[in-house]
């Protein structure tokens, strides 16, 4: 296996970022905000990102995006604004549950979890109605100065199974382990975003374009099965 600034580098005469093809990080770099940032990661979950946009910008524009406002909401105007991301009741009820506990437990405000170290500051994020690893892993990501958690996604699972990064039965956790072994620490976002990009345009779970896969000398998938 290559080390992973080679990876990247490859990656990156393929594929050019744009926060346009990312909700949490557009957010992230527009707001700044933690909360904001968690509220948009949740929008998309079991949804495609244009779709996640489409909630978050209705949000914004009927509701508003602060805990405050949030908090203030009646729960059917928040899934009103939420329907074009589906899911839009559960999220609804999520959202309104996240913005009464952090007005409980957090005095209004997620700012100090960026301050606590990763594990804590997981912890802390996980704590929150349907906030999971992958979201809370994003939000730190995004945000904290510091994590040791790379947001592991189903097209960065396909991809690090094809490439046999990670074995195919392994799970969240194990392809962490095994990611931070081939990245830097400095280099957990690129890889992330970078790795998405490969498994949404070239990785595909149906009919993968493997010869077009910038990786594909080193993919296990490709030697076998492809390759025969």
């Amino acid at each position: 296996m290559m080390e992973g600034e080679h990876i990247l580098k490859r990656l990156e005469e393929v594929f050019k970022i744009d926060e346009n093809e990312f909700l949490a990080l557009k957010v992230a770099r527009i707001y700044k905000d933690p909360f904001i940032l968690l509220i948009a990661t949740l929008l998309t979950q079991n949804t495609n990102e244009r779709n996640a946009f489409k909630a978050f910008n209705q949000l914004k524009g009927e509701i508003g995006l602060s805990q405050k406002e949030l908090l203030n909401a009646r729960i059917e105007d928040i899934a009103s604004a939420l329907r074009p991301g589906g899911l839009h009741w559960v999220k609804a009820k999520a959202i309104k549950q996240i913005a009464e506990k952090v007005e409980r437990e957090f005095n209004g405000s997620l700012g100090s979890i960026l301050r606590l170290p990763p594990r804590k500051a997981r912890e802390k994020l996980i704590s929150l109605p349907r906030v999971g690893f992958k979201t809370a892993d994003v939000v730190l990501l995004n945000l904290a100065e510091e994590t040791d958690y790379i947001p592991i996604d189903t097209h960065i699972e396909r991809v690090v199974k094809k490439l046999g990064i990670a074995p195919e039965k392994a799970g969240y956790r194990e392809i962490q382990e095994k990611l931070s072994k081939i990245f830097n620490k400095k280099d957990y976002l690129r890889a992330h975003l970078l790795l998405i990009l490969l498994g949404r345009r070239i990785c595909k779970s149906r009919n993968p374009l493997c010869g077009e896969c910038p990786l594909n000398n080193i993919c296990n998938y490709y030697n076998k099965v492809k390759l025969g």
